[in-house]
C-alpha cells in the first residue's frame, strides 16, 4: 500500500511540474508579445511568419529549424504558421483581440507519415496565445484589419540572398516581401520588428540563459571526448562523430551549425566543413563545435595538437592566441564597447606576432586575424545584435585566433602552415562575467595532460 502511494504521489508530482513549466513558458512567450506591442507605434499590425520547411532534394527535408522572431514570441516549431500582432486591439467577435495565431489544423494522414501536428488546442497552451486560427484563414483575415492602419512591421529574420543567374539579379526575401507590401498597400509605413525585437533578444532571460547552458555542457562533453579521442591515422570525420554522438547523448538533438573539424592545412580554412581529411602526426586540430538546445545555441572553439604534444612552435602560436583570450574577457564587463572587445583581442595578437618577427607592424594583424571575434548567441549562432555596448544578460563570443598560411611572405617557415583558434562564450553579468565554457581545457599543461587518456574514438568498431 505504501508504494502505490508513493508512486501515485510520484506521479501526481511529475503531471504538477509537466503542466507548471507549460504554463510557466506560455507566460513567458505571452509576456515578449506584450512588451513588442507596448513599443509598437499607433494604429499599427505587425505579423510574424514561421520558416518554410526547407527541401533537401525530392521529397527528403531538412531538420527544420523555426525562424527565430517566430520562436521566441510563441514557441511554436513548425511549419506554416503566422502570428499578427495588434495596437490598438481589433473587436473580433464580441471581445477584444491584441494577438491571433495561425496554424494547421491536425490531420490524421499527416500524423501517420510524419507525425502529429499541434493542432489548435496544443499551439494555444505552448503560446498562451488565447485566439487561434486555422492557417488557410490567415489570408483573409490580415487583408480585413490591416485595413486602415498607420504601420506595419514584418518580422521574418532573412539573411538569404540568392542570385538569379539567367537576369544576374540579386534576391532577397524580405525586400521582396517589402516590395509586395508597398504595391497592395501604398498608404502602409514599413517598420522592421528587428527594430524592436532586437533590444529584446539581446538580453537573456533566466530561462534563455538556463538552454544556453545544456547546449554548451553538451558542446563541451563532445570536445573533451574528442580530445581523448584524437590521435594521428584517424579521419577528421572520425573526431566529428564522436562529437556529434556526445552531443546526442546529453540530450541536444540538433547542431547549432555544421561541425568544423580541420587538420593541418584544414585549420586555416575559416569555415571548413568537409571533415574527410587524415589527421596526421604533427598535425594540429581545430574544432569550433556547437550543440542546439530547444533552440539556443552554443560555440566552442578549441585547438590540440593531434599527437597530444604541441611543438615549440605551435606553443609560440597558441599562447599569444590564449593570452588574447584571458585578456579580452577580462574586459568584457557591462558598458564595455563591442570596438573596444575588438581592439583588445588585435592588440594582443598583434604583439605577439610582433614578438615573434612574423609582423613588422600592428596594422599587419589582419593578414592572420581575419575575422572579428565577437558575436552575440542565442537562437542563432550569429545572433541578433544591437551593436550597444555590452549589458547585462547577454551571452557573447570571443574568438581570436591566428591563422599563417603556408607561403607567407616574410615569415618563417617554421610557423607556415600554423592555424589555432579559441573560443569561448560569455555571460555579462552584473558586476562582471561569466565564462560559460570554462570546463571545456583550453591551456597547454590541461590540453596535453587529457589528450594522453583514451576516448570513444580510439576503439575499432569493426566490420559489419
Amino acid at each position: 500500500m505504501k508504494s502505490y502511494l508513493i508512486k501515485s504521489f510520484l506521479l501526481l508530482s511529475i503531471i504538477f511540474v509537466s503542466i507548471y513549466a507549460q504554463h510557466d513558458e506560455s507566460s513567458l512567450y505571452k509576456q515578449r508579445r506584450e512588451i513588442f506591442i507596448s513599443r509598437m507605434l499607433d494604429s499599427s499590425i505587425a505579423f510574424f511568419e514561421a520558416e518554410d520547411q526547407k527541401i533537401r532534394t525530392n521529397d527528403i527535408e531538412y531538420k527544420f529549424k523555426q525562424d527565430p522572431n517566430f520562436q521566441y514570441l510563441t514557441g511554436v516549431i513548425e511549419p506554416k504558421a503566422f502570428l499578427i500582432l495588434f495596437k490598438p486591439n481589433i473587436i473580433l467577435g464580441e471581445k477584444k483581440v491584441s494577438e491571433i495565431l495561425f496554424v494547421r489544423e491536425s490531420n490524421k494522414m499527416f500524423s501517420r507519415w510524419v507525425g502529429d501536428l499541434l493542432g489548435f488546442v496544443k499551439a494555444k497552451e505552448i503560446s498562451g496565445v488565447d485566439t487561434v486560427l486555422n492557417y488557410s484563414e490567415f489570408s483573409e483575415t490580415f487583408k480585413k484589419y490591416v485595413a486602415g492602419r498607420k504601420y506595419i512591421y514584418i518580422g521574418k529574420e532573412d539573411y538569404s540572398f540568392r542570385k538569379d543567374y539567367l537576369t544576374d539579379v540579386k534576391y532577397n526575401y524580405l525586400e521582396d516581401r517589402k516590395n509586395r507590401l508597398k504595391e497592395l498597400y501604398p498608404e502602409l509605413k514599413i517598420k522592421s520588428s528587428n527594430e524592436i525585437l532586437a533590444d529584446m533578444r539581446e538580453v537573456k532571460s533566466s530561462e534563455e540563459i538556463e538552454k544556453i547552458r545544456k547546449a554548451i555542457d553538451a558542446t563541451v562533453a563532445g570536445y573533451i571526448e574528442a580530445m581523448k579521442s584524437c590521435e594521428p591515422g584517424l579521419n577528421e570525420r572520425d573526431i566529428q562523430a564522436v562529437i556529434e554522438y556526445v552531443f546526442m547523448r546529453k540530450g541536444c538533438n540538433s547542431l547549432a551549425f555544421p561541425s568544423i573539424v580541420g587538420s593541418g592545412q584544414n585549420a586555416l580554412i575559416l569555415h571548413y566543413e568537409n571533415n574527410n581529411s587524415l589527421i596526421n602526426d604533427g598535425d594540429l586540430l581545430l574544432m569550433d563545435i556547437g550543440a542546439e538546445f530547444e533552440g539556443y545555441s552554443a560555440d566552442l572553439s578549441r585547438t590540440i595538437p593531434a599527437n597530444g604534444k604541441f611543438t615549440k612552435e605551435q606553443k609560440a602560436i597558441y599562447s599569444i592566441v590564449l593570452k588574447a583570450s584571458e585578456e579580452t574577457i577580462k574586459i568584457m564587463l557591462p558598458g564595455t564597447k563591442r570596438e573596444d572587445v575588438e581592439k583588445k583581442a588585435a592588440d594582443v595578437i598583434a604583439n605577439g606576432l610582433l614578438s615573434l618577427g612574423i609582423i613588422k607592424d600592428k596594422k599587419d594583424v589582419r593578414t592572420y586575424l581575419p575575422h572579428g571575434v565577437s558575436h552575440n548567441i542565442g537562437l542563432d549562432v550569429h545572433d541578433i545584435s544591437t551593436n550597444k555596448p555590452l549589458r547585462e544578460g547577454q551571452v557573447v563570443t570571443i574568438e581570436p585566433g591566428i591563422y599563417i598560411p603556408v607561403g607567407s611572405k616574410g615569415v618563417d617557415k617554421k610557423y607556415w602552415g600554423i592555424g589555432v583558434r579559441i573560443e569561448d562564450d560569455v555571460l555579462i553579468t552584473k558586476e562582471g562575467n561569466e565564462v560559460l565554457t570554462r570546463k571545456a581545457p583550453k591551456s597547454i599543461e590541461e590540453i596535453e595532460k587529457i589528450m594522453f587518456k583514451k576516448g570513444i574514438g580510439n576503439f575499432d568498431i569493426g566490420s559489419y
